[in-house]
């Protein structure tokens, strides 16, 4: 075995099933947590108790890098994990492992390939960093394990466009070939290493958009290829990619509520983590204080932190006093499918407010198309955002439109023929969906948050000094012209238009029929005065419309006013 190289612990990735506080059953030497993760991923109910396979052995490397190693405990947890990879090369799960001991590989519904480069990751860390602590026989079912994730992350092949998956497991195959002397997994792993580099770079940021939950694992990932890869070229472009990170990170951040302001591609949280509060305070020198404060003490990381690029650590600064509002539009992915498909992203900033929209996106759960924050006197961020839920749930069946100037938005939802519930793979088979509550959300959470009716069948959503306001425009759904209708209390206020409660109904998206629903939207303070009519239909026919507000001649647009097919739909594994 050449020297051991290393691997970082990685962190979560579209996404990593995580847990509170995990501790160590000495019996299985596993991590065992109470369970959360995405209902794709599991037929297990959030919080049932389980044991951690993979996040096991981030719990090794930390017994190993600790002052005071325990080799013993570790090398057994090691041996523990690695009993639960496919060790079948034909095997179409061979080298991936299962997330938790209760679903094994042969019982998992979906087995994640994704496991491979997680644990690849660590052991690769492991292999190069510790391996003289081991016992010769771990030492050796570890390179045998992370020979079979190589094979699994060569033969996947993920995309370009799986920015986290590519990414990390491109550092795996470098690290992994420098631990093991295999130059062709060094070679293939630089490679795709330079080409994520190019492809971000014609992006001006990575496919993912805006995602405070992906690009700080990007960023994680090139910080782990620098502490720990030799190869001059792959650290090159690995250095290249935490700049573009960096571009994205700082292009986005509020210094006034302390988010990353929107819109997200994906997002787990309404709110920036404790956790990545941490990561970016560590690496841009200055608080960055968490809306809440962590329910547990953040872990030390397992690799050192690198700072920001100096030239922009001027964007994590106090907003300065005369500074004006910035609007920013920013294309996040260009396409030529159909007229009007760039997918474009606008972000509205002032001193303690922001607003931001893609201008067309699914609405599954991860999404964040429509977000704003804004300081209160009672809150540093309250948080603003438009849904569309089937019975009760972001639906990713779901699509919204935009158009925005400054803090006001046309927005337009519609549905998709083709796409999923909670994410674009979960479809039922007959394309049919069990809906008992449909409904298109506006939503404001957070500490004093209030609500309003205003004249004209208009509504407001309060907190401290800024109001949104929503005015109905043209909606359609159901059979029926839609009203709205305002709800909520405490910490949560809404103005909603529902399209169906009651009695269950069995059907797909094209079912519904015309489905149209659209709203004008604009943040203000109280002395500002607000548009008195809202969007109008300027035309329609042949299943479109002309949707315009008055308030803007910019704020119109042509959208679908039936269910439409969604072009983009890549495979599961590329998700």
């Amino acid at each position: 075995m050449a020297s051991a190289a290393s691997a970082s612990s990685p962190a979560p990735v579209a996404r990593e099933p995580a847990s509170a506080a995990p501790e160590l059953d000495p019996a299985l030497k596993l991590l065992r947590a109470s369970w959360r993760a995405p209902a794709y991923l599991t037929r297990l109910a959030p919080g049932a108790p389980v044991h951690l396979v993979v996040k096991s052995l981030e719990h090794a490397l930390r017994l190993l890098r600790a002052p005071a190693p325990d080799p013993v405990l570790a090398a057994a947890i090691v041996e523990a994990v690695l009993e639960h990879q496919d060790r079948d090369p034909l095997s179409p799960t061979f080298g991936i492992f299962p997330w938790i001991h209760e679903e094994p590989l042969g019982v998992c519904a979906n087995p994640d390939p994704n496991t491979a480069d997680f644990a690849g990751a660590t052991l690769g860390q492991i292999l190069k960093r510790h391996a003289d602590l081991l016992p010769d026989s771990t030492r050796e079912q570890a390179c045998a394990a992370l020979r079979r994730a190589l094979a699994q992350i060569q033969r996947r092949d993920v995309s370009l466009g799986y920015t986290n998956i590519a990414l990390m497991g491109a550092g795996v195959c470098v690290v992994a070939g420098e631990v093991l002397a295999d130059e062709a997994a060094l070679v293939y792993g630089r490679d795709k290493l330079e080409r994520l580099l190019a492809h971000a770079r014609t992006l001006d940021g990575f496919a993912e958009y805006n995602s405070p939950a992906y690009t700080p694992i990007a960023l994680h990932e090139c910080e782990r290829i620098l502490h720990l890869a030799d190869d001059t070229r792959s650290r090159a472009a690995a250095e290249g990619l935490r700049r573009v990170a960096w571009h994205v990170i700082s292009t986005h951040f509020h210094p006034g509520t302390a988010q990353w302001a929107g819109p997200h591609s994906r997002a787990y949280h309404d709110h920036l983590s404790p956790e990545l509060a941490a990561t970016l305070a560590a690496r841009v020198g200055r608080a960055v204080p968490p809306r809440e404060p962590a329910a547990s003490p953040v872990p030390e990381p397992l690799i050192p932190p690198l700072p920001c690029p100096a030239e922009i650590l001027s964007a994590f600064a106090p907003w300065s006093a005369g500074r004006a509002p910035t609007l920013a539009r920013q294309v996040f992915a260009r396409r030529d499918l159909r007229p009007d498909d760039d997918v474009v992203g606008t972000t509205w900033m002032c001193a303690d407010a922001t607003l931001g929209t893609v201008n067309h996106d699914t609405l599954r759960d991860q999404r964040r198309a429509l977000l704003a924050y804004w300081r209160t006197p009672a809150d540093s961020a309250v948080c603003l955002r438009a849904r569309l839920l089937k019975n009760g749930r972001d639906w990713a069946s779901g699509y919204l439109r935009t158009v925005q100037r400054g803090p006001r938005v046309l927005a337009s939802f519609h549905l998709l023929t083709n796409q999923g519930d909670s994410y674009p793979f979960d479809r039922p088979a007959d394309g049919r969906f069990e809906v008992s509550d449909l409904r298109i959300r506006v939503q404001l959470s957070g500490r004093g948050v209030r609500r309003e009716h205003l004249p004209g069948g208009r509504h407001a959503l309060f907190a401290g000094e800024w109001r949104a306001v929503v005015h109905p425009g043209p909606a359609f759904a159901a059979g029926r012209d839609l009203a709205w209708s305002a709800g909520g209390a405490g910490d949560s206020v809404w103005v909603d238009a529902v399209v169906h409660e009651g009695a269950p109904r069995l059907c797909t998206p094209a079912e519904w029929g015309p489905f149209f629903v659209s709203l004008g939207l604009e943040l203000l303070r109280p002395k500002e005065p607000m548009a008195w009519e809202g969007p109008q239909a300027l035309r329609q026919g042949g299943g479109e419309m002309d949707l315009a507000w008055s308030v803007d001649p910019e704020l119109r647009r042509r959208v679908p006013t039936v269910p439409e097919f969604y072009p983009y739909l890549l495979r599961p594994d590329k998700v």
